[in-house]
């Protein structure tokens, strides 16, 4: 057995149990910015030894170049599942020791191979996935998202992909529907953007995977007889057992949403430890599934924030969701957790925890759900938004007492009064409009601020169209001085210029 084999059966029965070796995950996600949200898992990772006898043996087996210092061993662990949207600020540490990641193409080549492996043992070497075929899983595998609001063929032509002529989309398009409806249908939510949902997505990267092993990019025959393969093995998985179709299924759809981490690292096969994964990911303020106008409105006005999270891949899951801007807070009546589907859980966690700065869940039933979609609505502390409600109450009242002097009364108004009923709603406005805040929370005063805004808008509009019409009086006279105590001329000497001036 070489290196390579032994490194991927390792890895496979790593991925194969998770909830073998895997005593504990703790997420922690904190809300901190209107994009980006802070997110340390940490696993707890009992005794290698112990998982179970197939891994044992393998670990036993270990080739004499990959076993360290101290009995530790060099194995392939999957860290962590990431989202296909960008991913910032990625660190992972393994014990005290940081590592780095196996890269994109080597991640995804490896998620190709552990399908390939699933599908033959799932069917007892019935069905095989062939080289050409597992090239087009990595591309799969291993493509991003198209940016948000574009076009998947727009976007396809930007990657170096003026090669893939329309016979291809249009194929690429048949097989990406029939995967829609054969596989993806009531597992996952559906989604273009996913690359195991539409195969066209992955067609340029797989041609840049073949440019940087110097192969030929393939012709139109040769990418749609791939896709027919793709298409063919799908077909025959869903004539199989449920028992032996669903997992297949489920394992493909999951792998065209998300990127698998792996890092090459000694662990210690005797004792337990930990691994640590920290990264920067998008803020989801869309919810799932599509939406309807009326609630993409009410959304801007009560933002609420979607993470997507694995809950079933440890003997025992915690997610912890929190805000850490003063000014913002969890509308804990309305935060839950969902199902993959965004449908309520079928199994009650074990717990739940609700506050206004922390929403926690904890389960170790293993039935449970395996990633859930967590609802978490936001609005603005109370004292914030109550200040904005008496800022905007004020400047109501100034342009509602403004009208009615003048409009039912008839009377003008005086420069004085003006600067009475203005300066204090005008002052507040403009402190609120201009003051510094945190990227969140700028996103929740927006409507308020909007509000603000365009009140104080109509009340100085108001305000000059009275003063054009000539209705605000202005006295143009000095007022009158005070009286002040009466001060007797002194008589002054005359200047020696007025004595010369007399002798003369």
């Amino acid at each position: 057995m070489s290196v390579e084999q032994w490194e991927d059966g390792v890895a496979f029965a790593l991925l194969e149990n998770p909830e073998k070796w895997r005593l504990r995950s703790v997420e922690r996600i904190e809300l901190s910015s209107h994009r980006w949200s802070l997110r340390t898992r940490t696993l707890h990772v009992g005794p290698m030894q112990e998982v179970n006898q197939e891994l044992a043996n393998l670990l036993a087996q270990a080739p004499e170049e990959c076993r360290g210092a101290n009995g530790d061993v060099r194995i392939l662990p999957p860290l962590s599942q990431m989202t296909k949207r960008p991913v910032v600020d990625f660190e992972s540490r393994v014990g005290d020791i940081k590592v780095s990641r196996l890269s994109r193409a080597e991640g995804a080549s490896l998620q190709a191979r552990y399908f390939a492996h699933r599908v033959n043992s799932a069917t007892s070497g019935q069905l095989t996935v062939g080289e050409d075929l597992q090239e087009l899983l990595t591309a799969i595998f291993g493509s991003t998202y198209p940016p948000e609001g574009k076009e998947v063929e727009a976007y396809v032509k930007e990657q170096d992909g003026a090669w893939i002529t329309p016979s291809v989309v249009a194929v690429a398009k048949l097989v990406g529907c029939e995967i829609a409806s054969r596989v993806m249908e009531g597992r996952v939510l559906p989604s273009v953007n996913s690359s195991a949902q539409n195969p066209l997505i992955a067609l340029p990267y797989l041609n840049q995977l073949r440019m940087t092993q110097n192969l030929d990019v393939l012709s139109s025959e040769e990418l749609k007889e791939r896709l027919r393969s793709l298409q063919l093995l799908l077909a025959s998985l869903q004539g199989q057992e449920e028992s032996v179709r669903e997992p297949l299924f489920k394992l493909y759809g999951e792998y065209g949403r998300h990127w698998e981490a792996f890092a090459r690292c000694n662990v210690p096969l005797d004792r337990p430890f930990f691994v640590t994964v920290s990264t920067k990911r998008h803020i989801q303020f869309e919810s799932p599934e599509k939406e309807g106008v009326v609630r993409k409105v009410k959304g801007w006005i009560r933002p609420v924030a979607w993470t997507h999270a694995r809950f079933n891949d440890a003997l025992s899951s915690h997610v912890n969701i929190k805000v850490t801007d003063m000014n913002v807070e969890l509308k804990d009546g309305k935060c839950e957790a969902r199902n993959e589907l965004n449908k309520p859980l079928e199994v009650f966690p074990d717990h739940i925890h609700k506050t206004r700065e922390l929403f926690a869940i904890y389960s170790s039933k293993c039935n449970r759900d395996d990633r859930l979609w967590i609802k978490t609505t936001l609005r603005l502390g109370r004292p914030t938004g109550w200040i904005h409600l008496l800022v905007i109450a004020t400047i109501l009242a100034t342009l509602s007492v403004t009208w009615v002097v003048w409009g039912l009364f008839h009377s003008r108004l005086t420069a004085q009064q003006l600067a009475l009923l203005l300066t204090p709603s005008t002052f507040a406005a403009s402190l609120l409009l201009v003051r510094e805040s945190s990227h969140l929370s700028a996103k929740f005063t927006a409507p308020a601020r909007t509000v603000i805004a365009v009140c104080l808008a109509a009340l100085w509009a108001g305000i000059l169209f009275l003063f054009v019409k000539g209705e605000i009086h202005v006295d143009e006279k000095q007022p009158a001085p005070t009286s002040s105590p009466q001060v007797a001329p002194s008589a002054t000497r005359p200047s020696a210029r007025a004595s010369m001036d007399h002798a003369r």
